[in-house]
């Protein structure tokens, strides 16, 4: 199932979609059956499904996925765990791809937090959940705070990658 779920990335990555959305939901099938619902594998498979699902316009479909994910790592990892902090970030992001602004600040404004106290201020997670926020945040005419933010993601990401790097450039 592994091995399913990396083809669906490729497919995603050669600009398949669908086939790559047919390939990952077989690969989180496939893993829940033999790993189960809650196995770190299979909470994967499921978040890169949801993506997929996002990219082809099923938003609805793509967050009742990201609520399972997030759901199952805060009950195998915690509400602290990283993993369990980037699927918020996750679901936050999706809520600002839809609209819902509001929804997305409070989900990554949590996520922030727990980030900033779980792996630091600059960790490369971090700081994407600060571009995140700030989008959200831009989204609903708070530009000050969401240029703060972004700042402070440029300036750790030129201080940890280099100014050069693609993430940063």
């Amino acid at each position: 199932m592994v091995s399913l779920n990396n083809f669906a990335g490729l497919l995603r990555a050669a600009g398949k979609g669908q086939e790559a959305e047919q390939c990952q939901r077989r690969a989180a099938m496939g893993l829940e059956r033999s790993l189960g619902p809650r196995h770190p594998h299979t909470l994967t498979a499921l978040g890169a499904l949801a993506l997929l699902l996002e990219e082809a316009g099923d938003g609805d479909a793509a967050r009742a996925l990201q609520e399972t994910v997030l759901e199952g790592r805060e009950q195998t990892l915690g509400p602290t765990h990283p993993e369990t902090l980037t699927s918020l970030n996750n679901l936050g992001s999706l809520e600002h791809a839809l609209g819902r602004n509001e929804q997305a600040e409070a989900l990554l404004r949590r996520a922030l937090d727990g980030l900033t106290s779980t792996v630091g201020d600059e960790h490369p997670q971090t700081l994407t959940c600060k571009e995140a926020l700030a989008l959200a945040l831009a989204g609903m005419g708070e530009v000050k705070e969401a240029e703060r933010l972004h700042r402070q993601a440029l300036r750790g990401r030129e201080a940890r990658l280099g100014p050069t790097h693609p993430a940063t450039a």
